[in-house]
């Protein structure tokens, strides 16, 4: 607790943040801060999921009938051809998922 505390006062943080929001509500200069007095853990880099990490952590977990799982492996190809599988999901636009045919409705 005394290791809050001074952390707290080494950011110059108000009373009023000092619940449990606060760490998560200061900036990545402050966290560099922190943990350069080693008063906490930068987390370690979390690498964005990809859509072939996606797609195969997803279709591992479909319980189907055959017809639902054929139709869902067309649409699998489809992604993968139109997106590759290394792209990153959260890089994918709203505008590009309409543009994918195996997105059209």
């Amino acid at each position: 607790m005394p290791d809050r505390v001074f952390a707290f006062r080494y950011l110059q943080v108000s009373d009023r943040q000092r619940d449990g929001r606060c760490l998560r509500s200061i900036s990545e200069t402050q966290r560099k801060k922190l943990a350069s007095a080693k008063l906490i853990e930068l987390p370690e880099a979390v690498l964005p999921i990809t859509l072939g990490q996606f797609i195969e952590s997803y279709f591992a977990t479909v319980d189907s009938k055959r017809s639902t799982k054929t139709f869902y492996s067309h649409t699998r190809k489809r992604l993968v051809e139109f997106f590759a599988p290394a792209t990153p999901i959260s890089s994918i636009t709203p505008t590009q998922a309409r543009e994918c045919p195996a997105l059209r409705v």
